[in-house]
């Protein structure tokens, strides 16, 4: 701060402080960081392993809600979070089968996803109960996949039928939405399960 005479009047001027730089740090001071990080590091690998260490990072949250959705409205990382949630609540019977069937979706997820799709489809007929004929109607079928497009539902059908783990049969009366369509056969309405999965 200094006088200034302006007009004969004393005026205070005030001088800005330069911006705050903040000081570098020196090379003995990165180099003492950085082995206190190799030191925590290496002390960190001798402890048991986390949870967390298994899991995806924690997702950021979207801007607006209705990015990145995916099937039912919810966005892709939603769901695996609810997911992960929802099988500490599921009884422990389901447990091991969550524990097994995840090898067989990371084969089918390793195999591309017209497996993933067919091993969607194979495992939720695999989890229906037939109706007193042994057969599954296919709007069954779509109630149980509620979310995934019909067309989805409809090509893994008829790639498991090729493939002889399913029947795919005629609809009978009272059936609801017949999907699929044959040249010689007509509208095929029910599935019988020939290969569990």
């Amino acid at each position: 701060m200094r006088p200034s005479d302006i007009d004969g009047e004393t005026t205070l001027l005030m001088r800005r402080p330069a911006a705050w730089q903040p000081k570098r740090p020196s090379a003995a001071r990165r180099v003492c960081s950085q082995i206190i990080g190799g030191l925590w590091s290496f002390i960190d690998s001798f402890r048991d392993p986390r949870l967390d260490d298994y899991l995806p990072p924690v997702p950021d949250r979207p801007a607006r809600e209705d990015t990145l959705v995916c099937e039912g409205g919810i966005p892709q990382a939603e769901r695996g979070e609810r997911l992960l949630l929802e099988i500490v609540r599921v009884p422990p019977e389901y447990l091991r089968g969550v524990a097994a069937l995840v090898e067989y979706a990371e084969h089918w997820h390793e195999r591309g996803p017209i497996a993933v799709e067919d091993g969607l489809v194979h495992l939720a007929l695999s989890r229906i109960r037939p109706d007193h004929h042994g057969e599954i109607p296919i709007s069954w079928l779509e109630r149980k996949l509620e979310g995934v497009p019909s067309y989805v539902v409809t090509r893994a059908l008829r790639r498991l039928a090729q493939d002889g783990a399913i029947e795919v049969l005629p609809a009978r009366e009272g059936d609801v939405g017949a999907r699929l369509y044959e040249e010689l056969r007509g509208y095929l309405g029910r599935v019988k399960l020939r290969r569990p999965l």
